[in-house]
């Protein structure tokens, strides 16, 4: 007892140091290198080699035979690689990593990290919600790391009387002298809609995706001031109310001749 209790505390150590060097190998790649490489699986197939490494050491200093065990681990090792090929295409995955921008469930934010019952997403006004991966898979989930550009949406409502071709060349105006928009695709306005007593105008462009919240805020800003300075006029939500008089038949006025010529002229209205 006294003569293997200290081979198994240097197993132990070693089990210990190798998740510390792990983490801090971890961090240092997601660091560097998080965006071109697989982080996970390097991270992964680094532990599996340190591992073997620190077991075939343990046996050794345990006394046991290194060939029998090696020939153990082989077998075990091609067994799990046929199964991981033959299962990985049935095997449900999340569809995203550490560090991606997503929409969850109304939810938007980047993933902070990921284990096998929860996401740990950190929103962009500072909370930490952990949604449960069974709820992942039943929502559509949209994944905007993989996407190098998005197209900035604006509309805006002018009123029958203001210069139509006048807005829309002030619209694109100014999405052109933003240098965030992308010169290609180029940007478009169209009339969208006639109704509701005014035209709605769409402005769409495309600029770089981590630059999206930013620019669409300041083009919907610039439109405002460039519209107010070239006296265009944005429509109010209109609506239209029609008030017809109608008298009720239990009422008496003082005038009954007056009252039987409203009546009657209202009728006629009707």
């Amino acid at each position: 007892m006294a003569r293997i209790l200290p081979r198994v505390l240097i197993l132990v150590l070693g089990l210990i140091l190798l998740h510390w060097f792990i983490r801090l190998f971890r961090a240092y790649i997601d660091k560097h290198k998080g965006n071109q490489w697989p982080v996970k699986r390097i991270s992964s197939i680094v532990y599996i080699i340190l591992l073997f490494f620190i077991l075939n050491v343990s046996l050794v200093c345990i006394g046991l035979d290194l060939e029998t065990f090696a020939r153990f681990l082989a077998i075990i090792g091609l067994v799990a690689i046929a199964l991981m090929i033959v299962l990985r295409p049935y095997l449900p995955t999340l569809p995203f990593h550490i560090g991606n921008v997503v929409h969850i469930d109304g939810l938007f934010g980047k993933v902070a990290a990921t284990n096998m019952y929860h996401t740990h997403l950190k929103t962009f006004d500072g909370k930490m919600v952990f949604i449960p991966n069974s709820k992942i898979m039943k929502n559509v989930v949209t994944n905007y790391h993989n996407t190098p550009g998005r197209r900035i949406k604006i509309n805006v409502r002018i009123p029958y009387e203001q210069d139509l071709i006048k807005a829309k060349q002030i619209l694109e105006a100014v999405m052109i002298a933003d240098p965030r928009v992308l010169v290609t695709p180029r940007p478009q306005v169209w009339a969208l809609d006639l109704d509701g007593g005014s035209v709605e105008l769409g402005a769409r462009c495309w600029n770089d995706n981590d630059n999206y919240w930013l620019t669409k805020c300041e083009l919907i800003e610039m439109i405002k001031l460039q519209f107010d300075h070239q006296n265009i006029r944005m429509a109010m939500p209109m609506q239209q109310v029609f008030l017809r008089p109608q008298l009720r038949d239990d009422y008496h006025p003082g005038d009954p001749e007056k009252w039987f010529s409203m009546k009657e002229a209202a009728n006629e209205n009707q």
